[in-house]
C-alpha cells in the first residue's frame, strides 16, 4: 500500500532560521503577519497551530504567544474553546486608514511642491509606473512598499517625524 504524505497547509510559509536563544516569538509573528497581509493567509482561515509549530520549527510557545501578540494587533481573532482565525478585514477601519492616508498624502505635497524639482518628479513618475505595473498584478505587498519608499524618498526625514 502506498504511503500517503499529506502537504503542509503552510508550504508557502519560510521554515524559521535557527538562531541563539530568544527572539523566537518576534521571528514567529513577523513571519505569520508578513503571509496576513500578503494574503497567504486569508481573512477567516482557521490557524492549525500544531501544522505552524511542524513547519516552523518550533515548539507551541512561540506560536501561540506569537498569536496571542497578532491578536491584540487585530490580525488575528483567538476564539476561545475553538481555536485561532485570521481575522476578517473591518470596513470601518478601511474606510479611516484611507481618510488617514489621503490627509497625509495632502500634506505630504503640501510639503514637497514648493521644492520640487524635475529630478524629484522623475522619481514620482518612475514611482506611480512601478505602483500600476504592481497593481496590475495585484501584488498588494509590492504596492504598499512602492507607496512607502516613495514618502521615505521624497520627503526630508525631519518631515517624517514631525
Amino acid at each position: 500500500m502506498p504511503v500517503v504524505t499529506r502537504k503542509s497547509p503552510y508550504a508557502f510559509l519560510p521554515p524559521l532560521a535557527r538562531q541563539g536563544r530568544g527572539g523566537t516569538v518576534q521571528r514567529v509573528q513577523d513571519v505569520i503577519r508578513d503571509a496576513i497581509v500578503r494574503l497567504e493567509l486569508p481573512p477567516g482561515t482557521a490557524i492549525d497551530k500544531a501544522a505552524l509549530c511542524a513547519r516552523l520549527g518550533v515548539s507551541r510557545f512561540p506560536v501561540s504567544e506569537a498569536l496571542g501578540r497578532l491578536s491584540a494587533e487585530g490580525f488575528v481573532e483567538v476564539l476561545p474553546q475553538r481555536g485561532t482565525r485570521v481575522a476578517r478585514i473591518d470596513m470601518d477601519d478601511c474606510h479611516q486608514a484611507m481618510f488617514i492616508r489621503r490627509a497625509l498624502e495632502i500634506e505630504a505635497i503640501r510639503t514637497i511642491a514648493p521644492s520640487a524639482d524635475a529630478a524629484l518628479l522623475a522619481k514620482l513618475e518612475r514611482n506611480l509606473r512601478e505602483q500600476e505595473a504592481v497593481l496590475a498584478n495585484r501584488i498588494a505587498c509590492a504596492f504598499m512598499s512602492l507607496i512607502w519608499n516613495c514618502t521615505r524618498r521624497c520627503l526630508p526625514s525631519s518631515d517624517l517625524t514631525a
